[in-house]
């Protein structure tokens, strides 16, 4: 059931509409997005969604390789810390093509670091710009 869940959030998102999602962070390898729309503050948690678009291929163990992930993502902006609620690889840039694979998180609560880009999302999702 949680999977179907997933599914239909994953499709409710990923539609073709490329101007919801706003570039905040580039490297060689990746561009990470946010979807300012999907931006849900509840307290001091914010909930976003977030794409990695690759420039290359990329593939973990034996599944298919993949060029985007979307993550479902919660932050306690005063705590600094992140929750990863659910993540999804997809074949094509942007979050086209198949789902590869997806998962819900059995993660916990971690600490933001400085400098990287989970203190970028914290930031632009908390409104510290």
């Amino acid at each position: 059931m949680r999977k179907i869940i997933l599914m239909m959030l994953l499709t409710a998102t990923s539609g073709s509409a490329f101007a919801e999602w706003v570039r905040i962070y580039e490297n060689g390898d990746d561009t990470v997005y946010i979807n300012p729309v999907s931006i849900r503050k509840s307290g001091n948690t914010v909930k976003i969604w977030v794409m990695h678009d690759l420039k290359k291929a990329n593939r973990v163990g034996n599944d298919p390789e993949f060029l985007s992930l979307k993550q479902q993502m919660d932050f306690d902006c005063d705590k600094q810390t992140l929750y990863q609620m659910a993540i999804a690889a997809y074949s094509g840039n942007m979050g086209s093509g198949q789902v590869i694979k997806s998962a819900f998180q059995n993660a916990k609560w971690e600490p933001v670091t400085s400098n990287t880009v989970e203190e970028i999302q914290l930031q632009f999702a908390c409104g510290k710009k």
